[in-house]
């Protein structure tokens, strides 16, 4: 008999158990589909389970389930690769007694940390999780719970670019220590749909492990891993990865090579979903997602599936002499109201009202860009560069709490080439201007000279538009700005209404 400690190289078929690790949480069906496995299969991978969750380090006797050494190594992957909860256990290795024809006998699991240390380490686990946790809106459905977590996960982690295998494979590597390879993107995904009752299961190949979800009776492929963008800037967080159907990840640049698991990926709802667009996490708030396109912020309902622009962004972030067609922008939520950057400003926009302030025009370097913000208590740290892959080369500091207009009326332009006019009725403000034949969308704003606020009352291809009064009108002065191919116009001369 031989006793040897093994590398388990293979991330070999599925197997997943929820948040509280002794049940399996799919049935037994699903796991017979997923890998092919016997039922005598599935006892061994229960046996392994088992004394890693009791964390029994004595020697089991396997002997008469009759297994070689690949495949137990296939059965014990199985198991550590899709039970998130067991990030104390080598994924890498167990001690095995073995004939001399390689025909199991004993096993016994390589525990990588003491029982305090790993006490310690759940401590920590929960306490990052809660906080992950403490955005899920009982009010969102599965759709969104999968978008929230998946944009969660991206944004509590770096790809780990090191060279030690055994760094950066579990929940703890990518919640607590902020770094990891696919292994752990992919079980810390799982470990949330667990927890949210959500069917997942990890699939592997050769070289990658990522997830298949299923939301209500159908399986997508969720890629945390290939959708975190960190490597090109510290602020991406892709969507090309989410709730796709096998043809819609057979079509990504970055292809993943096939996998052999009886379930299928057949729904293409969600392969050209709206989020495409977006390189950065969402924001949800009261029902809607939040996000920057490259001409504004955005919000997306999923009960109404209505998209819409909030706010207008004129300004482009730039390369040297070339302009985006993408937006670096960032949302994130501040006493219920929505904080957005442009290459320039960082705004505030209240949903409530529909009213855009800007609360920081910071003094940056020739060439430099807000790139990224981040918010700690009432404090606003902004990120600006010259180069969307080092966006942190100057931070500033602003108070969330002393907010500037988004424009004062100084720093209205006159330009009166439109031709506005304005008429009343009993019940509407009539606005009119001259027909610009170059331009392509006209934008109508409100100016309050009491608030000092700026609002973007709508947007419209006609050269006319009509507002309904309320009580506050003679606080009001109205302007348009002109979209044409070349950009944005200032403001037209502002009129009281």
């Amino acid at each position: 008999m031989k006793i040897k400690k093994v590398i388990c190289a293979a991330l070999a078929a599925v197997m997943m158990v929820s948040a509280a690790p002794a049940v399996f949480a799919v049935d037994m069906d699903i796991i017979y589909k997923a890998g092919g496995y016997s039922k005598s299969d599935i006892e061994l991978m229960e046996i392994i389970e088992r004394s890693i969750r009791e964390r029994d380090n004595s020697y089991i006797d396997i002997s008469k389930y009759n297994v070689s050494y690949d495949e137990f190594e296939s059965l014990y992957g199985s198991v550590v690769f899709n039970n998130p909860e067991y990030y104390y256990v080598s994924m890498t290795s167990a001690y095995l007694i073995y004939d001399s024809e390689d025909h199991m006998l004993k096993y016994a699991p390589y525990f990588t940390h003491s029982k305090s240390r790993t006490e310690r380490m759940g401590r920590e686990i929960e306490e990052k999780a809660d906080e992950i946790l403490s955005g899920i809106n009982d009010n969102m459905t599965d759709v969104e719970k999968v978008l929230y977590i998946h944009d969660a996960v991206i944004t509590s982690c770096d790809y780990y670019e090191g060279t030690n295998t055994s760094t950066g494979r579990t929940i703890y590597d990518v919640l607590v220590r902020g770094s990891s390879v696919c292994v752990g993107y992919s079980l810390t995904f799982q470990y949330f749909m667990d927890k949210l009752g959500i069917p997942c299961i990890c699939i592997t190949n050769n070289d990658h492990i990522w997830n298949m979800v299923n939301v209500n009776n159908n399986w997508y492929h969720v890629d945390t891993t290939w959708d975190d963008m960190n490597s090109e800037s510290p602020n991406f967080v892709m969507h090309d990865m989410v709730m796709l159907s096998e043809y819609g990840l057979d079509t990504k640049d970055v292809k993943h090579e096939r996998w052999d698991y009886g379930m299928t990926a057949d729904s293409s709802k969600y392969d050209d979903f709206f989020w495409k667009d977006t390189f950065s996490a969402m924001t949800y708030y009261n029902g809607y997602w939040y996000y920057n396109k490259v001409d504004g912020l955005y919000r997306y309902n999923f009960k109404t599936g209505k998209n819409e622009r909030c706010a207008e962004i004129s300004d482009r972030w730039k390369y040297r002499s070339s302009k985006w067609r993408i937006s670096f922008g960032k949302t994130a939520l501040y006493n219920n109201a929505i904080i957005f950057s442009t290459p320039y400003e960082i705004c505030r926009y209240e949903p409530s009202s529909g009213n855009v302030t800007t609360i920081s025009r910071p003094a940056m370097e020739p060439g430099y860009q807000i790139y990224d913000f981040k918010i700690n208590g009432s404090e606003l740290r902004l990120f600006t560069s010259d180069d969307y892959t080092q966006m942190s080369k100057s931070v500033k500091k602003v108070s969330l709490g002393k907010q500037t207009t988004t424009e004062s009326i100084k720093k209205v332009s006159s330009n009166d080439r439109t031709g506005l006019q304005i008429s009343k009725t009993a019940k509407e403000i009539k606005l009119s201007w001259d027909d610009d034949k170059n331009a392509e969308q006209y934008y109508v704003y409100r100016y309050n000279i009491k608030t000092k606020k700026v609002t973007l009352v709508t947007q419209t291809i006609d050269n006319k538009v009509s507002v309904k009064r309320s009580s506050n009108d003679e606080n009001y002065k109205y302007a348009i700005k002109i979209r044409t191919a070349d950009g944005l116009s200032g403001y037209s001369q502002w009129i009281s209404a």
